[in-house]
């Protein structure tokens, strides 16, 4: 090993799910992409901890609707066998389906964690970590973003 690249920061980095790379940031999963913004957009970081969902109250009224789309479906399901004495397949695939999809989306709406908000042109967007952070690797996150692109990042 060259002793003076002991020094010289990495081309790219993946820190607790979030890839900083020398021309963008992401969050990925498994190394596969999830969100990205380009460095050369980002007006302003700011590392908090909250609500990891974009808009809490869309995602709830969305996994709403897929639950009551789901009680429907089985309401239908049971009628037509009662009717029928038979048991349709596709109203059962697609009670079980909505019922999970609904679910899962109102459980995620209201996970919390630690995420980096970021602003790109007026508009904000939040990389999440994949895992809680300690007060060492925010102060580390912070460094490494203030090292590289010259970003101050603020805490909230």
């Amino acid at each position: 090993m060259n002793p003076s690249s002991e020094h010289e920061p990495p081309e790219t980095v993946e820190f607790a799910g979030l890839i900083i790379a020398p021309d963008y940031l992401a969050t990925a999963n498994d190394r596969r992409l999830i969100a990205r913004v380009a460095a050369a957009e980002v007006e302003r970081l700011v590392l908090r901890y909250g609500q990891l969902a974009k808009s809490v109250v869309a995602q709830v009224a969305f996994a709403c609707v897929l639950l009551l789309c789901c009680a429907f479906w089985a309401v239908m399901g049971l009628r037509w066998m009662r009717e029928r004495g038979e048991v349709s397949f596709v109203l059962v695939f697609g009670t079980a389906f909505t019922g999970v999809l609904g679910g899962w989306l109102l459980r995620d709406a209201f996970r919390r964690g630690d995420y980096i908000e970021i602003t790109v042109r007026g508009r904000h967007r939040k990389l999440a970590f994949n895992r809680p952070l300690t007060v060492d690797d925010k102060d580390w996150l912070i460094q490494e973003l203030k090292d590289r692109f010259g970003w101050i990042v603020e805490k909230n």
